[in-house]
C-alpha cells in the first residue's frame, strides 16, 4: 500500500496500475524467499475476485454462506468467519480488534478437529486482518499519512481492514486450488491489496 502512494497520479492510480503493481511486489516477495512462482492471474481474473468482494457492500455474510454451501469452507470455518465478522461489525477500538483476532487465532492453532490447510484460512485471515487495522487506523488518525486523503468516513479504516481481511480469504481459496497452501497465501495477499485499495 505504501508503494501506491508513492504513483505521481496518487490517488487517483487505475484499476491497471493497481494491479500492475501489486503482481510485481507480490512475486519479488516471493523471488526473495526462494520460490519460484508468478502470479498466474490475469487482470480480468484479478478485478473480478476483487469485484466479487465489494459487491458485498461490507455485509459478507451472505458470501461466506456461499462459501460453505459450495464446500469450499466447512462448518467451524464458517463460525470463525461470522465470528470476525462480528467483531469488526461491533468493535470500534483498533486495539481492541487486534486482540480478539489474535485470540481466535489461538483458539485455530489449538483446533484438533481443523487440518493444517484449513486452519491456514483463518489463521492468515485473523493476520491480515490485525495488521490491517493498525495500519489503517493510523492512516486515517495521521494527516501526514498519504492515505489520509482518500478516507470518505470517519470509521472507513475498520472497512478498508475488512476488505484488506475478506479480499484475502478470497484470493486464498482460488489459489489453493491451484497451488496449496503457497498459491492460497500468495493470491489471498494480492487480493486483500485489491480490495484495500479502494476508498472508503
Amino acid at each position: 500500500m505504501q508503494e501506491l502512494s508513492k504513483l505521481s497520479n496518487f490517488p487517483n492510480y487505475s484499476d491497471e496500475q493497481l494491479y500492475d503493481l501489486d503482481k510485481n511486489i507480490t512475486e519479488q516477495v516471493f523471488q526473495e524467499n526462494g520460490f519460484d512462482t508468478t502470479i498466474q492471474v490475469s487482470f480480468e481474473e484479478a478485478i473480478a475476485m476483487r469485484d466479487l468482494v465489494l459487491v458485498q457492500n461490507d455485509n459478507y455474510i451472505p458470501l461466506f454462506t456461499n462459501w460453505k454451501e459450495d464446500g469450499k469452507i466447512n462448518e467451524e470455518q464458517f463460525q470463525y468467519l461470522i465470528l470476525i465478522n462480528s467483531i469488526f461489525n461491533n468493535e470500534t477500538d483498533a486495539g481492541a480488534i487486534s486482540t480478539e483476532l489474535f485470540a481466535i487465532q489461538q483458539s485455530v492453532s489449538n483446533s484438533t478437529t481443523l487440518s493444517i490447510d484449513q486452519k491456514a484460512l483463518i489463521y492468515n485471515a485473523c493476520s491480515i486482518g490485525a495488521s490491517s487495522v493498525l495500519y489503517w487506523y493510523s492512516a486515517y488518525t495521521n494527516e501526514e499519512n498519504p492515505w489520509y486523503q482518500t478516507k470518505e468516513s470517519n470509521n472507513g479504516w475498520i472497512k478498508r481492514a475488512l476488505l484488506d481481511l475478506v479480499g484475502l480469504t478470497v484470493g486464498f481459496l482460488v489459489g489453493f486450488e491451484y497451488g496449496g497452501l503457497l498459491g492460497g497465501s500468495l493470491l489471498g495477499g494480492f487480493t486483500a491489496v485489491m480490495c484495500s485499495a479502494e476508498p472508503k
